[in-house]
């Protein structure tokens, strides 16, 4: 899915534009420069979906230090950007087949510098890796081999942790909001991003179970520092906004960091630094009062803090438990609800398909009945073990709904990709070999299913996908059990 912004064109856009006082910096670019941005009014920039709070969409519209910034080069330019929005993959892809003229927030690699043309650095971030709060196994950078990483594709921070760690596997997102959603579920285990995206998206959708165990400096000193890359054929525009990137002065950035960021930046400490030495000179034995004073509170604050991380690990191991199926060790019903919201209104955005699928075993009372519930409850154990082993790969999500039924979600899925999905699970579940005498299918565990596949949008709901998935089930077992039924609704 692409999207495109731009101003209102009330008039032909070169007449405005020579109507414009010739700024500072358009009086140093060459007349050569000049004549190219006369002939290129209209430049088209990316617009990554979510990486908050640097570059995103608010209310239907581009937002973020990284937007304001263009802004920025807007005015001292006097030309008009185009902003597209796609994933990062697709923004790649699209600048490499001309079809947008520059992208933002790029980290300058020796394979990129093959299709793009980079300026100087114009931000610099802090990376982080997050985990589960309640993940005890995971406490530095150390303990993250073969753990599962939520990766997004062309992703420079992932590119740069798979050389670093032995990852079991690899969980496919498009958005740090889903990775982070991915980790918060169980779906993945670690991810790796800028601490400012971290931060903003924990916040923004209360994920509380999720905590920061590293901060990682790369072997490569440019690996934080980010550039504008443009299309190769277009080289002048580089060095046109490289120009006025050299004008931006710090009065100008000071506003953007503390409306999006709210991290000051070296010069603006150090100038804090100036007057606060001189407060200090006057104030000194005020100061060593104060001193004197915090020693004495010093044995209480420490217990305080070492309370309030008790009770917040308390309330994270509480939070996770409360969406956990205690037999099983699968989400429960109650966490399905915010799963499917959560995947729903990530698919309506996107514009992709999503499948969901709802499965029960056959004839499970007359398993109870024959083999007692203690065979009974090490039976769902055994199915709920297999629909997430072999879902997970995939990157589904195995929800246990209620007695012998369960849901398996599973995002980016098409209605072929999602049968290939249950033939594979039939498959494993009739190599567990569970018998079932009882059984009028056959003399072992068998299940039936029945899939729903849609395209989320506002003229449907979560809701809709789990009745149709039902229909399916129910005529998976009129025609006899153990199969599988679709619905296809894409």
């Amino acid at each position: 899915m692409t999207i495109s912004w731009g101003q209102r064109l009330e008039r032909p856009l070169l007449h405005r534009l020579l109507e414009l006082p010739q700024s500072k910096i358009t009086a140093r670019l060459s007349e050569d420069e000049q004549r190219w941005l006369t002939a290129h009014p209209v430049i088209r920039v990316s617009n990554e979906l979510d990486w908050a709070p640097f570059d995103f969409i608010e209310d239907g519209e581009p937002a973020g230090y990284c937007i304001d910034y263009f802004h920025l080069l807007e005015s001292k330019l006097g030309i008009q950007f185009v902003f597209v929005a796609d994933t990062w993959a697709n923004l790649i892809k699209k600048v490499k087949a001309k079809e947008i003229d520059v992208i933002h927030s790029i980290v300058e690699t020796e394979e990129r510098k093959q299709f793009f043309e980079f300026t100087e650095p114009f931000l610099s971030i802090t990376p982080g890796i997050v985990a589960r709060s309640n993940d005890h196994e995971i406490n530095s950078s150390e303990d993250i081999n073969n753990r599962k990483l939520a990766v997004i594709d062309a992703y420079i921070f992932h590119e740069e942790l798979s050389k670093k760690y032995p990852l079991k596997q690899q969980v496919r997102v498009d958005s740090p909001m889903e990775a982070l959603e991915a980790i918060s579920s169980g779906r993945a285990d670690v991810y790796y991003d800028s601490l400012g995206v971290i931060n903003y998206w924990r916040d923004k959708q209360f994920l509380s179970n999720l905590k920061v165990i590293a901060v990682e400096d790369s072997d490569d000193d440019n690996f934080s520092d980010y550039s504008i890359a443009v299309r190769k054929d277009w080289s002048i525009l580089r060095d046109i906004l490289q120009k006025a990137m050299d004008d931006i002065g710090e009065h100008e950035l000071m506003p953007l960091r503390r409306k999006w960021i709210s991290q000051p930046s070296a010069n603006e400490i150090l100038s804090s630094y100036s007057w606060v030495w001189k407060i200090f000179s006057v104030s000194l034995f005020v100061v060593l009062g104060v001193l004197v004073w915090n020693c004495r509170l010093n044995v209480m604050v420490k217990t305080f803090k070492k309370t309030r991380e008790i009770d917040r690990k308390t309330i994270s191991d509480l939070e996770y438990i409360s969406r956990i199926d205690s037999l099983t060790a699968l989400f429960n019903r109650r966490h399905l609800d915010f799963i499917l919201t959560m995947e729903w209104e990530r698919h309506c955005y996107l514009g992709t398909t999503l499948s969901l699928i709802l499965c029960d075993i056959d004839y499970f009372k007359q398993f109870n009945d024959t083999y007692g519930h203690p065979a009974g409850d090490d039976c769902l154990k055994q199915v709920a073990q297999v629909l997430k082993q072999e879902t997970e790969a995939d990157g589904g999500i195995a929800v246990r709904y209620g007695g012998e039924e369960f849901v398996i979600i599973l995002p980016n899925t098409d209605a072929k990709a999602a049968m290939t999905v249950v033939e594979k699970l039939r498959g494993a579940i009739a190599a567990r070999q569970i018998p079932h005498r009882s059984s009028l299918v056959k003399p072992i565990v068998s299940m039936s299913f029945g899939i729903a596949t849609m395209c989320p949008n506002q003229n449907n709901n979560p809701d809709q996908i789990i009745g149709v998935a039902d229909k399916a089930l129910y005529q998976s077992k009129r025609a006899g059990r153990d199969g599988v039924k679709l619905i296809d609704q894409s």
